[in-house]
């Protein structure tokens, strides 16, 4: 008779076996004043290069400079009313934070606040990149439920019935995924 073992075999992040790459000197010399373009063209375009770089990255080294990236991502998807930016900027955020992987948990408490705030937009494509990213949060960041858990109450908490009712349902998924 022969006894079949099964070994329970941890998940492993191929990405933890990449060589750590300074993206920051990478990027456009002039990223931070065409994010901040009046033309949604410039700002797109500005994106895009980002979401290139960063997704050929499998493994970014953290420096000081991210935290004003991650700041200025937080900011375009916050506030500003291209779909598509936002889209992108979503996207670029979701690559760096699994680029970044747990060096990123010093940004999530700044950053988690605006992505949720922008939930309550009622476009699905919105939704579902700030979605994507904040599943990459979520995953990547070892965090405690109660630290996840928070922000989403006070966000729901101060939003209309009709948001709170369109946004409870994802947000619950999420944190209890």
């Amino acid at each position: 008779m022969s006894f079949i073992h099964f070994i329970a075999v941890e998940e492993f992040d191929p990405r933890a076996f990449a060589e750590e790459v300074d993206i920051v000197p990478k990027m456009a010399k002039d990223f931070y004043s065409n994010l901040k373009s009046s033309k949604w063209k410039e700002r797109k375009e500005v994106l895009d290069d980002l979401q290139t770089l960063v997704k050929a990255t499998p493994r970014i080294k953290d420096s000081p400079d991210m935290g004003e990236l991650v700041k200025s991502l937080a900011t375009c998807i916050h506030k500003d009313v291209n779909v598509n930016c936002v889209m992108v900027a979503a996207s670029c955020l979701e690559e760096l934070v699994r680029g970044l992987s747990s060096a990123f948990a010093k940004h999530r408490e700044s950053l988690v606040p605006p992505m949720l705030e922008r939930l309550k937009e009622r476009k699905a494509n919105i939704t579902d990149a700030i979605g994507d990213a904040l599943d990459a949060i979520f995953e990547t960041v070892l965090v405690s439920f109660l630290s996840v858990i928070l922000p989403v109450f006070t966000y729901l908490r101060r939003r209309s019935l009709n948001y709170s009712r369109i946004s409870y349902l994802p947000c619950q998924t999420r944190i209890l995924k």
